[in-house]
């Protein structure tokens, strides 16, 4: 990974891990909630805890996931040797130190609180608030200052293009949870020569299977002042996009988000398609079709016996992918549909 995309990496990570030694020599291995800034990882302990008496000694923070299991089938149909996981690492090494100065003291205990509990529901923590101040004196916080960071994406980069695009197809194919995700992944460390043509969308774009949540605020601007979402707040939608089970998009030849869609989906009985939507400039060239295949294709929805979505409008376009009209829900067995309505959430709505 490139150090921006290691910092990326470490402040997406639930929990990091520290590795230092005590004076003794003897190894220490702790979980950690921490912070991430640009030069610092942030955490607190106790005064006369284990990690007091390492202040001064080299330390080793690693975070790391799993992205894919990749099965020996998937490249040879009798040898288990290729099989392989994917996963993504990260480790900064440097000295653990003591924080001293009560203001950064208070800044970094802030700033565990954003990460942690980004909903706030507190007062901020800040030395110049008295109800804080006996507590950010009392406690340890330390760091490990980031001057060498390195971090190891393991996506297939050792194969070629034509092997690549075999295992993203299988991966496409197979539709394990995460396999949409470790496919967009592998899209960005791999030239677009390794994409699947099934990927490729017109006029330039390429359709991506999954959206990372960095996305939702250009989804929302694509969403704006759509006759369905008239009167919804931006808020309220990058919350709509990031708490869907299926998010696709493409983006142009700059990496610019153009095209969204998405679905909520058992991937059994009940999936729901909304919030499609492409950019003007890419209107009528076949992109919004291309989009709705993908998601109609995505492996939460490939499998149910019927789809679901609203339009006043789009009829004739959705009907391209067998969608007819719906007048009358048939249950199979006598039910009555009720519909609650209630006053929008203040603070998602405008």
């Amino acid at each position: 990974m490139t150090p921006a995309q290691a910092l990326a990496f470490l402040r997406e990570a639930e929990v990091l891990h520290l590795a230092l030694t005590r004076p003794d020599g003897s190894p220490v291995l702790r979980t950690l909630n921490a912070a991430v800034s640009d030069e610092w990882l942030l955490f607190h302990g106790a005064p006369s805890g284990e990690k007091a008496q390492c202040v001064g000694r080299a330390a080793v923070v690693q975070a790391e996931e799993v992205v894919a299991t990749i099965p020996s089938y998937f490249t040879d149909k009798e040898k288990a040797c290729p099989a392989t996981t994917f996963f993504r690492s990260v480790q900064v090494h440097g000295t653990l130190e003591r924080i001293v100065d009560p203001h950064v003291k208070a800044d970094a205990l802030q700033r565990i609180m954003e990460r942690y509990q980004p909903e706030g529901g507190h007062l901020p923590i800040s030395f110049d608030t008295p109800l804080y101040q006996n507590a950010i004196r009392g406690i340890l916080v330390l760091g490990v200052r980031i001057r060498e960071v390195t971090g190891n994406a393991k996506l297939g980069q050792n194969k070629g293009p034509t092997e690549a695009q075999a295992l993203m197809s299988a991966l496409w194919g197979r539709g394990a949870p995460g396999d949409a995700r470790a496919i967009s992944l592998m899209f960005q460390h791999h030239p677009e020569a390794a994409r699947p043509a099934r990927f490729r969308g017109p006029a330039g774009t390429w359709l991506w299977p999954w959206l990372p949540p960095s996305d939702a605020p250009e989804a929302a601007a694509l969403l704006r002042d759509q006759y369905w979402t008239r009167g919804v707040s931006d808020e309220l939608l990058v919350a709509a996009q990031l708490g869907s089970n299926v998010w696709v998009g493409a983006r142009d030849e700059n990496g610019r988000l153009v095209a969204t869609a998405r679905a909520n989906s058992d991937g059994v009985r009940h999936p729901y398609v909304a919030d499609v939507a492409v950019a003007p400039e890419h209107r009528h060239r076949g992109l919004g079709a291309a989009l709705v295949e993908l998601l109609l294709e995505h492996p939460a929805l490939r499998r149910v016996p019927s789809v679901r979505l609203g339009t006043a409008d789009a009829q004739p376009f959705y009907e391209r992918f067998g969608f007819v009209p719906e007048p009358q829900v048939d249950f199979g067995f006598p039910m009555t549909s009720l519909l609650l309505r209630r006053a929008p959430t203040a603070q998602l709505t405008e």
